[in-house]
């Protein structure tokens, strides 16, 4: 069992702010006149959580003016995550977020959404944090992972929005994200303890189908090349080939000796003609190359360690930054209004040092840098170091073709002197050459027919190595798919358990709210079905919501195997025209479900004209009159 629980939410920037509370496990409310910032609050927890509410962001029409006016502007959430304490920062308008474990004081930046340059981030890391599962999907030729925002559409209940299913909208909407697939698969997953499990082997058998198409589609394309090779219906295997491999390179070799004997005819002594002059121009050539090769890899060389050691500073100070962007989260070091002898906060004149002598602002705070410029010199210096590696990449694989370039090089240089030996030796002979050619001509024809072969074996062994690889997938598949038959029936009979106790749940708390309800059940979708589905007035539609919501919550703390994290976030219920007598109905059942055990956490905003009295013991915060959730600092 995992639990995720919000102790405090804090909105800093430079002309507004808002810290709230401390508040803890069971039900926090915020109780708050209609402007004064319930759903501001909500948005801001599903901010720091890695959401993103749209206006939140100044390229849309409908913006929050305060947030996205404001500059150097954050929120930070301070989080228990069974038990263990971490801080989440995020910038207005940024997608990382600044991840500090407060026990170790270390921090980590992930992204929201992932780039080329991560293997990791913030709504993956968080779910794994919770244990929840993050399983590949398939939908097609499309594949994705199940994340936190995903699960947060069963954690969040925002104000009820055009859609009629109970599940919190995605915020891109498409094929993928709203589909019937796709709620599926996250109501499964955060409420069957085998479903994990499921989806991962689901996953691995979708993989090995797809590697198994395209390794068949390869043998198909191997079949066609093999059979350029010869005519027959039957490919020969690689030992037949081998066999006449052998049998080719034997022919060659006699015939290549019946060459050298023709060559060695006696004739007068001759000059030395101008193919011997050639080959010395050539050898000497050779050798001035390899002199400048060598010449090149030592320069090489002399620029990895220089690299090498620019990577390693780099490297440094990297980590060094990272360990004062933490101090500099945790103690505020790095401010102009801090004391640097006792560190304590002091009122200082606007133009004047803490001293008192005169300065001028602009100059007196450029020594400081704020925590959205430290991340950028971190993420400036990690892309230098990037590219030091791909220069030290560059470097390494520059010697290794220079070196390459001398062993040619070198080889070259045997080559031409076999062959100026053999012209010495020769000066004084006679060759035939009607019949060397005749030679010749059987030479050259068994090399094409020995290259032939070679490329043929090289083929057939690259096919063996296909027909193996899919002859061991067939297998592996089998034994999965073998798995998945087990586990889909071991699921089934599990997710009929968790729809029962979740019925059993969800139709006390709709009979204790509304008053003509006689069932209420789950779809083979897992959307809720009221009476077997007859038509409900707009503002039942709160209720059957929201106790929707509550009954998953609760199922969650009767079964501690359940992978939900015992935490629901519950934005102004109040919508669709439901009065203030049913309305505080279904609250009543909010404070039932969230004292019925000792752990798990609910926040829950609503507003003062509609908060009943039993409610207000439950209240960590109040805001009405001028007091607002964002206040202008002073």
């Amino acid at each position: 069992m995992s639990s995720l629980v919000i102790k405090r939410l804090r909105y800093s920037g430079d002309t507004y702010s808002y810290e709230s509370p401390e508040m803890g496990k069971g039900l926090n409310v915020l109780e708050a006149q209609n402007g004064h910032g319930k759903t501001t609050f909500s948005s801001l927890i599903y901010f720091g959580l890695g959401g993103n509410p749209s206006f939140f962001k100044s390229s849309v029409d409908e913006k929050h003016i305060q947030v996205i006016s404001d500059t150097n502007n954050f929120v930070e959430l301070e989080v228990d995550i069974d038990e263990k304490k971490y801080t989440f920062k995020r910038l207005i308008e940024k997608n990382d977020v600044i991840v500090t474990d407060v026990e170790k004081k270390e921090a980590q930046v992930f992204p929201i959404f992932r780039n080329d340059s991560s293997t990791q981030t913030f709504p993956l890391w968080i779910a794994s944090k919770l244990s929840l599962s993050v399983a590949e999907m398939n939908l097609g030729i499309h594949t994705w992972s199940v994340n936190f925002l995903d699960y947060l559409r069963l954690l969040y209940q925002d104000q009820i929005g055009s859609s009629n299913s109970v599940y919190k909208e995605a915020e891109t909407t498409n094929f993928i994200s709203d589909s019937i697939l796709m709620r599926k698969a996250i109501f499964e997953l955060i409420m069957g303890k085998s479903f994990p499990s499921l989806y991962k082997i689901r996953g691995e058998v979708k993989k090995e189908e797809r590697e198994l198409t395209e390794l068949k589609g390869g043998l198909t394309a191997f079949d066609k090349t093999l059979k350029t090779f010869t005519v027959k219906d039957n490919l020969p295997n690689v030992e037949s080939l081998e066999k006449q491999l052998s049998e080719k390179n034997e022919q060659l070799s006699k015939l290549e000796k019946k060459r050298k004997i023709l060559q060695i005819i006696p004739i007068a002594k001759v000059e030395e003609d101008t193919k011997i002059k050639a080959i010395k121009n050539k050898i000497n050539l050779l050798l001035n190359e390899g002199f400048k090769i060598g010449d090149s890899i030592q320069d090489f060389e002399k620029e990895l360690i220089g690299l090498s050691r620019t990577h390693r500073n780099l490297s440094l100070e990297i980590s060094q930054i990272n360990k004062i962007l933490v101090s500099h989260q945790h103690l505020s070091l790095f401010s102009p209004d801090t004391c640097p002898i006792c560190l304590e906060r002091v009122q200082r004149e606007r133009n004047k040092c803490l001293c008192g002598t005169p300065v001028m602002e602009e100059e007196y705070e450029k020594f400081f840098y704020n925590t959205t410029e430290y991340i950028e010199i971190i993420k400036s210096k990690e892309k230098n170091k990037d590219t030091l590696e791909k220069a030290l990449t560059t470097c390494e694989k520059d010697i290794l073709n220079e070196k390459l370039k001398l062993q040619v090089n070198t080889e070259a240089i045997e080559k031409e002197k076999n062959k100026l030996e053999q012209e010495l030796a020769n000066v004084e002979l006679k060759i035939d050459t009607t019949r060397l050619s005749e030679v010749d001509d059987k030479i050259l024809s068994l090399r094409s027919e020995t290259s032939n072969l070679e490329n043929q074996i090289r083929i057939e062994r690259e096919r063996d190595r296909i027909t193996k690889a899919i002859s061991r997938l067939e297998i592996s598949l089998k034994s999965k798919k073998a798995t998945l038959k087990g586990l889909e029936a071991s699921a089934e009979k599990e997710l009929l358990t968790v729809r029962m106790s979740f019925n059993q749940i969800y139709t006390d708390l709709m009979k204790r709210s509304l008053a003509d309800v006689k069932v209420a059940t789950l779809n083979d979708n897992y959307e809720p079905v009221i009476n077997y589905g007859e038509y409900r007035e707009a503002s039942s539609k709160v209720s059957k919501r929201l106790l929707y919501y509550l009954s998953l919550y609760k199922l969650s703390l009767d079964d501690t195997e359940i992978p939900l994290p015992r935490f629901l976030l519950i934005d102004t219920p109040k919508t669709h025209g439901i009065d203030s007598e049913n309305y505080s109905v279904v609250l009543e059942k909010v404070v039932e479900v969230a004292a019925s055990k000792g752990f798990g956490q609910i926040i829950l905003t609503t507003g003062t004209e509609d908060c009943p009295e039993f409610l207000k013991d439950f209240a960590f915060e109040t805001m009405e009159g001028g007091n607002k959730l964002l206040k202008e600092n002073k």
